[in-house]
């Protein structure tokens, strides 16, 4: 599922807490977002449903053709996918570029063969900053395996902040993530503790087993809002607009099994951040490099 707009509709306390009302119906989540990484940007468009409800969903432009989502069961909920132009190429040069594809305007949104529709608006603005972590370092070894997160802020309009740190190779399967909400701007530096991270699926290890990590961290601006299916029946949608920067680290680990730090330094420049509302389930592909 963002992007971390996902993450928010999981959050009630942290959403009530500042004017954004849980939707009724929670077990439905919908998103629709722009997001930029090292390779551009990109239309990530998620959805979330109880077992049995989305069996399949396509998306519509203003005056384009629909997009098919994938759908799959994973984690005891429905889910369905996309990334345009596809996660693991190059994206658009700009936001502007994107919306020259993909313009602003209202997109049908259709489930289950057009058994149940809506129109959802996407019009989202740029942040005009971004977050940087700096700590753990990019390609450190040796880190903590209950590491804080020291990060950097610099978006004046971002009204979240997302963090996450997911496994791979010996460590695939492993995801924690947390999503800071509240009225912009955010303090200029700030640290996530380990135990203010949330594990996506199954339970929270006590520390970080030996390996290797990415980090993901977003800055996003947009709308979480309750919506209601032209057929009848709630769910919640998030758009905007999101940044994200990808990282990565080593936890120590025995001698011969340890990633090299001059693999982990390339991160920042080759690694793709799997889909926006990425997850276990969804791994990314191997860094290019």
């Amino acid at each position: 599922m963002p992007a971390a707009f996902a993450r928010l509709a999981c959050a009630a306390a942290g959403l009530a807490a500042f004017g954004i009302p849980a939707a009724a119906d929670a077990e439905t989540f919908v998103s629709i977002v722009a997001v930029q990484t090292a390779a551009g940007w990109f239309l990530e468009t998620d959805l979330d449903g109880s077992p049995g409800t989305i069996p399949d969903a396509t998306l519509t432009p203003p005056g384009g053709s629909p997009l098919t989502l994938t759908c799959e069961f994973a984690g005891g909920e429905d889910r369905c996918f996309r990334t345009d132009p596809p996660a693991d190429g190059v994206g658009f040069g700009s936001l502007a570029a994107l919306l020259a594809i993909y313009p602003a305007g209202s997109y049908l949104l259709s489930l289950d063969g057009g058994a149940l529709t809506a129109q959802l608006d996407f019009a989202p603005a740029e942040p005009d900053g971004s977050v940087a972590v700096m700590l753990p370092a990019n390609g450190a070894v040796g880190v903590s395996p209950t590491p804080s997160i020291a990060f950097t802020n610099d978006c004046d309009t971002c009204g979240f902040l997302f963090f996450e740190i997911e496994g791979f190779d010996a460590t695939d399967g492993i995801s924690l993530e947390t999503t800071r909400i509240g009225p912009p701007p955010f303090p200029a530096t700030g640290t996530v503790d380990y135990a203010e991270l949330s594990s996506l699926g199954g339970p929270k290890p006590a520390a970080l087993p030996d390996g290797s990590y990415r980090l993901a961290a977003g800055a996003g601006r947009g709308s979480l809002t309750d919506e209601t299916f032209q057929e009848g029946g709630g769910f919640q949608y998030g758009t905007g607009a999101e940044r994200r920067t990808t990282t990565g680290f080593t936890v120590p680990e025995p001698a011969g099994g340890l990633a090299s730090a001059a693999m982990l330094g390339a991160f920042g420049a080759c690694a793709r951040w799997r889909h926006v509302h990425g997850r276990a389930d969804r791994p990314l592909p191997d860094p290019p490099c």
